[in-house]
């Protein structure tokens, strides 16, 4: 039972080792893109009853920083 089981798992890393070499070797990750994924889950949640999306949309690029607010002075 544990020899099939370990030449599956050999198996299975032999078909994918480019993809584990390129994972070790490049220093990328999917980090960044949850994070962006988890904060446009948190303003949903926080926000939900948005009627414009173009409202959702602004507020998600103004938290996270890549639009500045623009005050207009008197």
């Amino acid at each position: 039972m544990f020899l099939p089981i370990c030449l599956l798992q050999k198996n299975t890393l032999i078909e994918h080792r480019k993809y584990i070499y390129n994972s070790i070797n490049s220093n990328l990750a999917n980090a960044r893109i949850e994070g962006v994924n988890n904060l446009i889950k948190v303003i949903k949640r926080i926000a939900f009853g948005y009627r414009s999306f173009l409202h959702f949309k602004a507020r998600i690029l103004l938290i996270s920083g890549q639009i500045k607010p623009s005050y207009n002075s008197i």
